[in-house]
């Protein structure tokens, strides 16, 4: 996606030190603007095991969703067992990202904590 870039500031620096004029657009990657997107669609349709699912297959991506079933419980804890101790091992260690993923997906409220088993 190509926004404007606000002329308040028509000079910027390069990395030797010049001044260059600054572009009149610059280029917002695919995945902010997928993310928002998502998000907004997602947040229109009620909370299902068929959107956390496809929340989570998003957030995580193919390898790990494939290694990966997840179960939201009411109180907001995403339930996850994975494949082996070493997918786990993965989650868990990413557990601070996909939480802020999910959420960002499902809202603030639908998942509070993340939970791993293997």
């Amino acid at each position: 996606m190509i926004a404007p870039v606000d002329r308040a500031s028509p000079v910027i620096h390069s990395r030797d030190g010049r001044r260059v004029p600054a572009p009149a657009f610059v280029m917002i990657p695919v995945r902010h603007v997928a993310s928002s997107v998502l998000g907004a669609i997602l947040s229109r349709q009620p909370l299902s095991p068929a959107k956390v699912n496809f929340a989570w297959q998003t957030s995580t991506g193919a390898a790990l969703a494939r290694a990966t079933d997840v179960t939201l419980q009411p109180g907001g804890t995403l339930d996850v067992h994975a494949a082996s101790a070493h997918w786990a091992r993965e989650v868990k260690r990413s557990r601070h990202v996909l939480l802020e993923r999910m959420q960002a997906l499902l809202g603030p409220d639908a998942v509070t904590r993340i939970s791993v088993t293997a």
